[in-house]
């Protein structure tokens, strides 16, 4: 087996200009969001592209994490009908299948819903669940956890004795 140590200078040209820095250009902004008792929906568009005009735009992996975690921040906060966020979630796990490309610039739909919630006791929530990305072009699973005001996860876990797990129907998991 060969090897060998590749110098910096010698890596510029192997590596990817997108990776390195263009999904940090790329602006996607919500457009519309319904919220409900166990998920969210959200609608969004690309606002600016990093893509090559030959190429056109595709939604990343990256991007997609992106906004996976951040349309969990929104649902945990509206899921305990907070105001503003408490602070940052946590991605704990996050599997997507890329079925397709999602090259729509105008509308791309999120959906990130739990099956299971869990109080934990350090003031936090945990949910799992399945995210569904452009009518089924990347499909998955993620489980994340969100900080909560002392006094909302006291409301709230005290109706879940023992940090009991509850279904996305709010009874409890079998």
């Amino acid at each position: 087996m060969n090897s060998e140590n590749l110098l910096p200078e010698d890596l510029t040209p192997l590596m990817s200009s997108y990776l390195l820095e263009g999904w940090h250009r790329e602006r996607l902004s919500l457009t519309a969001v319904t919220v409900h008792s166990v998920g969210i929906v959200g609608t969004l568009r690309v606002d600016e592209s990093f893509s090559r005009p030959d190429a056109g735009f595709h939604l990343t992996v990256p991007l997609a994490f992106v906004w996976v975690a951040q349309l969990a921040v929104i649902f945990s906060s509206w899921d305990h009908g907070l105001a503003r966020k408490h602070g940052e979630i946590f991605l704990r796990r996050i599997h997507l299948d890329c079925r397709r490309q999602i090259t729509d610039v105008n509308e791309i739909t999120f959906s990130v819903s739990y099956r299971r919630k869990r109080y934990l006791r350090n003031d936090s929530v945990y949910y799992e669940g399945p995210i569904d990305i452009g009518d089924g072009a990347f499909i998955g699973s993620g489980t994340f956890v969100a900080p909560l005001p002392p006094e909302v996860h006291a409301r709230y876990s005290a109706a879940t004795p023992g940090g009991l797990i509850l279904d996305s129907s709010n009874k409890p998991a079998r």
